[in-house]
């Protein structure tokens, strides 16, 4: 496995690519990565909302982390995981704020429509989870809780969820075969799920699907009381807790001190040949 020093410094070349890549591009990989999430998030929920009320935490943190592999195995967009990328990459000076928000946009808002997408077609045009005994009324109990939640404490779980993310990306990165970043990736996610902590993509699947079943609730208090709250949290935790930190940590200052040339004419003068 890589030392940190080389994690970080991978981290921020990726981010440096990820700052080059055309928009139009970038925007499909978000929508993608917004798919892909969102394809675990309803694993997660058909398989929770089959168990008993003990496992279901349990099931919906171990099946939940195969959104993040794929995402990661594809080199799709993850807004969450941008923020440590492009964090890190900013302070490296490898590209400028312009590209950190372009892309924290593009991503953002190419995860939600892939999000919603799959909430739609998941309610309105499948009917295979419906097999999975009380999905639906277990999606709709998720969504209430999420939605709410206070914002202070939807803004604090948001921080330490997307820590544990960009730990799951990071771990990752060290890891040169498949079944190592697999495990690098589920255990913090893992961690993450169970806990409870807010993700904002994760909530683009959940929360829309609890509406599209008929929560008692509006799209404007999603907006506001969850989805902002935890963007503003996700942001702190995985640009700032964990991006500049480690970039502080393994790449500033980082570079070796020109040693002085002890051959310096001025000290040992070339006696030229005659």
């Amino acid at each position: 496995m890589l030392p940190p020093e080389k994690i970080t410094e991978a981290i921020s070349n990726t981010g440096k690519k990820k700052s080059e890549l055309p928009l139009v591009k970038g925007f499909v990989k978000g929508i993608m990565s917004g798919v892909f999430l969102a394809f675990g998030g309803c694993f997660a929920i058909t398989t929770a909302g089959a168990a008993p009320p003990a496992f279901q935490k349990f099931l919906l943190g171990s099946v939940f982390p195969v959104g993040l592999c794929i995402i990661v195995f594809t080199g799709m967009e993850l807004f969450t995981g941008n923020n440590m990328f492009m964090s890190i990459a900013f302070l490296d000076k490898k590209c400028k704020f312009k590209h950190v928000i372009i892309n924290w946009v593009s991503s953002f808002v190419g995860n939600f429509i892939g999000s919603l997408l799959v909430s739609y077609f998941l309610v309105y045009l499948a009917d295979i989870p419906l097999t999975a005994g009380n999905w639906g009324e277990y999606t709709k109990n998720l969504g209430m809780a999420k939605i709410n939640n206070a914002w202070s404490d939807n803004f604090l779980r948001a921080i330490s969820c997307n820590m544990l993310v960009c730990l799951a990306i990071f771990m990752a990165t060290a890891a040169d075969d498949a079944i190592s970043k697999i495990v690098c990736l589920f255990l913090p996610v893992f961690a993450f799920v169970t806990s409870g902590f807010e993700h904002s993509v994760a909530n683009m699947f959940f929360i829309p699907t609890a509406l599209f079943l008929g929560i008692d609730a509006s799209w404007g208090k999603f907006f506001y009381n969850n989805l902002l709250p935890v963007t503003i949290g996700n942001i702190l935790g995985g640009a700032v807790f964990i991006g500049a930190i480690m970039w502080y940590l393994y790449s500033y200052n980082s570079k070796p001190k020109v040693e002085e040339n002890l051959n310096d004419s001025n000290l040992f003068p070339v006696v030229e040949k005659v």
